[in-house]
């Protein structure tokens, strides 16, 4: 089997990573917009925290100021009322709250959302205990429509006892994976998570096995980034750990692996050195999630070593990695020769990467001038380009650019 033929028969798992990857990140931007409008910020805890403390009540002061913003205007409290009669989640039809979350209509389904968020902190505030959250969501399975908007809504207002009825959704339903893949990167994108939150994380990426521990790796990855700017010590001391089980590695490769996807997830600078070393790993799997690992990081030695696999790795598919993390943040300038280099080498290079090479073309930032030079020079190439797939992307590139 060639290695062009290998590289498409792991395709379709790889593109399931890139697709939890970014329903990942859609949840932390949406948590922390969400977040901020609805309640304070949570007090910060060291590690080592009880788990009844993580389901204790919200402290009285941020109370006053989030009951003030989840319900100021009298427009919310009308939708508020309506949606929620007595601000109880018990008193909730299911069937409508279903219909309404999963509405086509955008209007009718953001406001419902937001409704049940205001319902949420109102009667947390009031009663210091979130049951009827935990009854409501038992009440549906991972495959209702309903059950990942809800989730995602209830990770916004994120206040522990929150987190707890989260994490037990997924102790209770071992094996689901509509609700793991619901719940865990929803966890992930907590603005304030808990000591008991994190270590829930951690252990999923320890013990679970393919799709799950890379989803939990992930998770736990975009928990530190966030931690990383607003409880820098907690982040720090997380990192750490992992930087330290990749210098000394157990000899489990696919524990290295989620180790590099929660490092790589994080996308810190602090953590380039430990992920560097890996892309001279051995086996190329491993090599390959190097690669993916440093897909946030942009610094000199970073871009250096990529443009070195990129050229000259012995796997394929490695060298197609990449590109595929390249992409997921502005292009540097400096691929921009080495990705024409490569479209270019008509017969040294293999047409898998040829391919792969000019997807770069549609990442660069390029001023105008710049950008019709490269478009120029696509339309060029693709005149004298033999292979047909390759001609014909390289006019779709070039018409792509031109309609910037």
């Amino acid at each position: 089997m060639t290695q062009e033929q290998r590289y498409k028969s792991k395709k379709a798992i790889r593109n399931n990573r890139y697709v939890l990857f970014t329903i990942l990140l859609f949840v932390v931007v949406a948590c922390l917009f969400v977040a901020k409008r609805l309640v304070s910020p949570m007090p910060k805890s060291d590690i080592g925290s009880n788990e009844t403390a993580d389901a204790g009540k919200l402290n009285p002061a941020s109370n006053s100021n989030s009951s003030a913003s989840s319900v100021s205007g009298t427009s919310q409290k009308e939708d508020s009322q309506k949606s929620f009669p007595n601000t109880s989640l018990a008193m909730i039809d299911p069937d409508l709250l279903r219909k309404d979350v999963t509405s086509n209509d955008v209007v009718t389904r953001n406001r419902t959302l937001e409704a049940f968020k205001r319902s949420l902190v109102e009667i947390e505030l009031r009663t210091g205990r979130v049951d009827e959250l935990e009854d409501l969501l038992r009440g549906m399975n991972g495959t209702d429509e309903a059950f990942a908007p809800l989730v995602a809504a209830a990770g916004a207002v994120g206040t522990p006892a929150v987190q707890t009825v989260l994490r037990a959704l997924v102790l209770e339903r071992t094996g689901d994976w509509r609700t793991f893949s619901a719940v865990v990167p929803t966890l992930g994108g907590l603005v304030s998570p808990t000591n008991d939150t994190l270590n829930f994380l951690s252990r999923l990426a320890q013990q679970g096995e393919g799709d799950f521990a890379t989803t939990a790796a992930l998770a736990l990855g975009g928990s530190v980034h966030t931690l990383s700017q607003t409880d820098p010590v907690r982040g720090e001391r997380i990192l750490e750990n992992y930087i330290s089980r990749i210098e000394n590695p157990s000899g489990d490769v696919e524990d290295l692996k989620d180790c590099l996807a929660v490092l790589g997830n994080a996308g810190l600078p602090s953590t380039a050195r430990a992920i560097l070393a890996q892309t001279r790993h051995p086996q190329a799997d491993v090599r390959s999630e190097a690669v993916m690992a440093l897909r946030f990081i942009r610094t000199p030695e970073v871009e250096q070593r990529l443009v070195q696999i990129m050229e000259s790795d012995v796997d394929l598919e490695v060298r197609m990695r990449v590109v595929d993390a390249l992409v997921h943040a502005p292009v540097p300038d400096s691929f921009l020769p080495v990705a024409q280099r490569i479209v270019s080498e008509v017969k040294k290079v293999p047409v898998l990467l040829r391919e792969k090479a000019i997807d770069l073309f549609l990442h660069f930032e390029l001023d105008e001038p710049r950008k019709t030079a490269l478009r120029n020079w696509a339309l060029g190439a693709a005149q004298n380009e033999p292979e047909a797939k390759i001609k014909s992307k390289l006019i779709s590139a070039a018409q792509e650019l031109m309609s910037r």
